[in-house]
């Protein structure tokens, strides 16, 4: 899902002359989330990055715990100051440096963001840094439950004492 909401900001970064740095040391995470409220979290933190960065976004995916996942956005705008940290997650308020250019938007994408990842047991931070980072960490699926479901729900009709392989097509053809 992030790799896909990237590449819809793909013309807009290139546009900016922005460029994006992606790095994970995952090779799969799995994630129990609403779609669409994932999906909104992406979209704010992402498109708040796109907004203030200078010619730079850094998007860094780690396993936080063992249970969590950690998903940095870092750019390298003008930083947010220490007494406005908080203050960015109320609604309708926006940083803004007296000498930056009025950006578009109302501040109720941060806000958003945070409380649907607090929904899903996750969250939303500004990392005290010397630069903008953003962190979220949502609950990663355990494979132990992953496994038990998809084996719940295709094992009515099969034999019990056979091993289930499950081999999945992400091809939407």
């Amino acid at each position: 899902k992030l790799r896909s909401t990237l590449f819809n900001f793909s013309d807009t970064m290139r546009n900016n002359n922005l460029k994006l740095t992606f790095r994970t040391d995952l090779d799969v995470a799995i994630i129990s989330a609403d779609i669409a409220a994932l999906d909104k979290i992406l979209n704010n933190v992402i498109l708040n990055a796109v907004k203030y960065a200078e010619s730079q976004i850094k998007i860094i995916v780690t396993r936080s715990t063992e249970s969590k996942i950690a998903i940095r956005f870092e750019n390298d705008g003008a930083e947010i100051p220490a007494e406005y940290r908080e203050a960015v997650f109320k609604p309708f308020v926006q940083y803004r440096e007296s000498s930056a250019i009025q950006k578009s938007g109302v501040g109720i994408g941060l806000p958003l963001a945070k409380n649907l990842a607090m929904m899903h047991q996750g969250d939303l931070e500004l990392a005290d840094e010397p630069r903008t980072c953003f962190i979220l960490t949502l609950p990663l699926k355990s494979t132990e439950t992953l496994a038990g479901s998809i084996k719940e729900s295709v094992a009515q009709d099969l034999p019990s004492d056979k091993e289930i392989i499950l081999i999945a097509d992400d091809n939407k053809e």
